[in-house]
């Protein structure tokens, strides 16, 4: 799964800060709306390994399905490099 994705905020200074994207160039791309099922069937079954996780878990979980994503997290096999 190698996908850009829309976020659901048109301006949102923290992810050019953290990412260098901007929204001219995600703006076409599926919101997490879209990829929510593929996502979710890719983070069930593997093992997340990433920086600042706790970061990406708020950003799901915020969307509007956030309560299924939150579920589906709290039983991901993680590790989180910053802890």
């Amino acid at each position: 799964m190698k996908n850009l994705i829309c976020p659901p905020y048109r301006k949102n200074l923290s992810l050019v800060t953290y990412t260098g994207l901007i929204y001219e160039g995600v703006k076409d791309a599926s919101t997490f709306g879209e990829l929510w099922v593929e996502l979710k069937n890719v983070i069930e079954v593997k093992n997340i390994i990433a920086y600042n996780l706790a970061f990406d878990w708020r950003c799901l979980t915020s969307i509007k399905f956030g309560s299924e994503a939150f579920d589906v997290m709290a039983n991901v096999k993680h590790i989180d490099t910053m802890e």
